[in-house]
């Protein structure tokens, strides 16, 4: 025959448990403080380290949740840095090319405008050799107008060309040294 089982006993288990004395007396003032049983003492007990636990368990997931952010800060962080570095780097890197690149930049614009000189020079020359050449053509045209007119015997032809050869001999002179003149009028002054 089987012993049916109390309603209480389904709710409730008895048990006999030994304590240290040190124990027993710190369970028996803190019953006696909260106005409970011994057993209601232990009970309370049991049920708040339970609950303790519970909450520990929960911090500390909580906290293992943290230092994995933590970490992944720590790993984003460290990326960050060695990207600013290497952004520096290049920075520097383009500082450096655009510094250098400025350099020959001035440089080749020194040596551009030294060419630019020599060909204002060299342009001066030449229209200095022109106005000579001008000369020399009114010059010989002059010749060659008096050489026709010795040949045709034009006496009043030939003293109109030689005034006319004179006043184009006058004139480029005149042409190729216009400073001169000024120079000149300078120094009376």
């Amino acid at each position: 025959m089987t012993k049916e089982p109390l309603e209480h006993d389904l709710f409730e288990t008895r048990i006999t448990l030994r304590l240290p004395a040190p124990l027993r007396d710190a369970l028996a003032k803190g019953a006696q403080v909260s106005s409970r049983s011994m057993n209601g003492e232990i009970v309370f007990r049991l049920e708040q380290f339970e609950f303790l636990t519970e909450q520990l368990v929960e911090a500390l997931a909580l906290l293992e949740k943290r230092e994995e952010a933590l970490f992944s800060d720590r790993v984003a962080l460290r990326k960050i840095t060695e990207e600013r570095e290497k952004m520096a780097e290049i920075t520097a890197d383009l500082i450096g090319t655009f510094n250098k690149s400025k350099r020959e930049l001035v440089e080749a614009l020194r040596k551009t405008q030294d060419e630019v000189k020599a060909l204002k020079q060299e342009r001066e020359s030449l229209l200095a050799i022109s106005e000579t050449s001008k000369a020399s053509l009114a010059f010989m045209q002059g010749m060659e107008e008096m050489i026709l007119a010795v040949a045709g015997a034009d006496e009043g032809r030939l003293g109109r060309i030689v005034d006319a050869l004179a006043a184009r001999v006058a004139k480029a002179k005149a042409d190729r040294e216009p400073t001169k003149g000024k120079r000149q009028l300078d120094l009376d002054d």
